[in-house]
């Protein structure tokens, strides 16, 4: 799962950025976007960005997890966080 934070600052660009690209997400990726009065990584209001990843194979997650990784905010965050489990 990929976990981003942004402040109530980026919240325009960070909405303009979903919105392009939503439909070149991965099917393996379940994108979520979140507003939150406490966003984990400095407590205040802002945005959480979620994308777990239903990958069957190494180069599938690879390839999902390219839209935040390229993406032309990609160093707008508070926080970024890749969690990663096996079965």
């Amino acid at each position: 799962m990929l976990f981003q934070t942004f402040a109530m600052k980026d919240m325009e660009a960070t909405y303009r950025w979903a919105h392009s690209i939503g439909p070149e997400v991965s099917k393996a990726v379940e994108f979520q976007m979140l507003m939150n009065r406490n966003v984990m990584g400095f407590m205040g209001p802002g945005m959480e960005v979620l994308a777990p990843i239903f990958a069957d194979t190494k180069e599938e997650f690879e390839e999902a997890k390219r839209f935040i990784q390229e993406s032309p905010i990609r160093k707008r965050p508070n926080l970024r966080c890749l969690v990663l489990t096996r079965e």
